[in-house]
């Protein structure tokens, strides 16, 4: 069962992941031009949910994705105004306003098969349907192995490629998400990530996923190694999101994308 957490907790935890979403400081990537938007309050959700019923949005990803859907789906459950419909799909025909449709993309462990999945299907049909589009990386598929360059590189060339086909979608760019260990393995997430930001912050949208995933509560980060991970107090096994961090990201994610 989704934990909701107290109001006081909440208004503060919040506050926190949307001014990382949208920019402030970093202990590795001092390069983020992200303008700055004002800080809301936890009564800003309900708000951002009725701004997001009149939007056909697609989310693909894999397993920390189905974590933040489940905070999405739980905030709609717990609003009472307008709100967006959850629905696994990732169908053309589903696509319409009011539905926040989300689906796994590609494989973990091949970053290049997920920006290939991705395209594929906005390429299917929903490129057609949808007012807002994103995918996200997993924390497997950054590790010692990975020719970073190369993988932004590919992935830099497919989004440019969809922005030029479907200039009426907001695609929206995510930094990767990150564990709580293995500070060697953060590292090479957040030079794809810094790759993102230097690209792509303050010119496109850009949701950053690994700050708010690093971003206490008091709004302090949290490092191992002098690197960015994920709060502890945030994860159910040190990579994948419990009920708090679902809540935290979703929470954050849904006042980012209603401000675009």
């Amino acid at each position: 069962m989704f934990t909701i957490i107290t109001t006081r907790t909440a208004g503060v935890v919040l506050c926190a992941a949307i001014a990382a979403a949208c920019g402030g400081s970093s202990p590795t990537s001092p390069s983020n031009p992200s303008t700055p938007t004002p800080t809301p309050t936890a009564t800003d959700v309900g708000a951002a949910l009725g701004i997001l019923a009149a939007k056909a949005i697609y989310f693909g990803h894999q397993s920390v994705g189905f974590n933040i859907m489940d905070g999405v789906e739980a905030l709609t459950v717990a609003a009472s105004g307008s709100k967006p419909r959850v629905a696994q799909t990732a169908a053309p025909a589903s696509m319409e306003k009011g539905v926040f449709a989300h689906a796994g993309n590609g494989s973990n462990g091949d970053p290049v098969g997920k920006a290939s999945a991705f395209q594929t299907t906005i390429r299917g049909g929903v490129g057609d349907k949808v007012d807002i589009a994103f995918f996200k990386f997993c924390y497997v598929d950054f590790g010692g192995g990975t020719n970073v360059a190369a993988v932004f590189a590919d992935y830099q060339s497919k989004m440019a490629a969809l922005k030029s086909a479907y200039p009426g979608v907001r695609f929206v760019h995510f930094t990767v998400p990150l564990t709580t260990v293995e500070s060697s393995d953060n590292a090479v997430r957040e030079r794809f990530s810094d790759l993102v930001r230097q690209a792509y912050a303050g010119k496109e949208p850009v949701f950053d996923l690994a700050k708010v995933e690093s971003t206490r509560p008091d709004g302090s980060s949290e490092t191992v190694g002098g690197v960015r991970a994920l709060v502890s107090a945030y994860s159910s096994d040190g990579g994948h999101l419990n009920a708090t961090g679902a809540e935290v990201v979703s929470k954050a994610l849904a006042l980012y994308l209603a401000t675009l």
